[in-house]
């Protein structure tokens, strides 16, 4: 098939599958001015019945999204009613209704197996509560460190407890990381004999 043929054939294919099956005027209106070079070509690509042509491959596969598209409908509605279940069996019910061929459908695969799905599950992250003076100053006590709790807490908040442009999820670490680069410590004390440099 020449490109013009090939473009045409897509057309079509796209017009069955928007609209269903197409009348010979459609296919008429469709190919425009190639209609008498490209129609004998892809003519072989159609099955013809009482005037209405059709692609079978893109009638089957119209027919297979439909109905997977009804079975996950159906499946919400099910979830509503029951608040619990289902759409665990996403996976497995995309295969049966799709079949990428990727040898899931069993149940047995990597993304139909329960188990695997299971250990996927992240840990639920407990939400980030902006600690007290109190607790600042009681963490630095057990750290033996002298950051400044009262300072700490009053630049976390004035920057809304955000650590650059992230929300900020440990407070600890950042105690650590303020010890670590010796912020709000008291500065040492000035020494008695001034340094002399040759």
């Amino acid at each position: 098939m020449s490109r013009t043929e090939r473009g045409a054939y897509h057309d079509l294919l796209m017009a069955q599958a928007s609209t269903g099956n197409l009348t010979s005027d459609m296919v008429h209106r469709i190919l425009g001015s190639d209609y008498d070079a490209v129609w004998p070509v892809i003519q072989c690509k159609f099955s013809e019945k009482n005037n209405v042509f059709f692609n079978q491959k893109m009638l089957s596969e119209c027919q297979r999204v439909e109905e997977y598209s009804k079975s996950r409908s159906s499946n919400r509605r099910k979830k509503r009613k029951l608040q619990t279940k289902d759409m665990k069996n996403i996976c497995i019910s995309h295969e049966k209704h799709m079949g990428s061929g990727s040898g899931t459908s069993s149940g047995t695969g990597k993304r139909g197996d329960k188990s695997t799905r299971e250990e996927e599950k992240k840990p639920v992250r407990k939400r980030f509560v902006p600690p007290t003076v109190e607790q600042v100053a009681e963490y630095c006590r057990e750290r033996k460190n002298r950051v400044d709790a009262q300072g700490f807490v009053d630049f976390y908040s004035s920057k809304g407890w955000l650590v650059g442009k992230s929300p900020m999820k440990d407070w600890t670490a950042a105690v650590r990381t303020w010890e670590k680069n010796n912020y709000n410590q008291a500065p040492q004390q000035a020494r008695s004999e001034p340094q002399i440099y040759y």
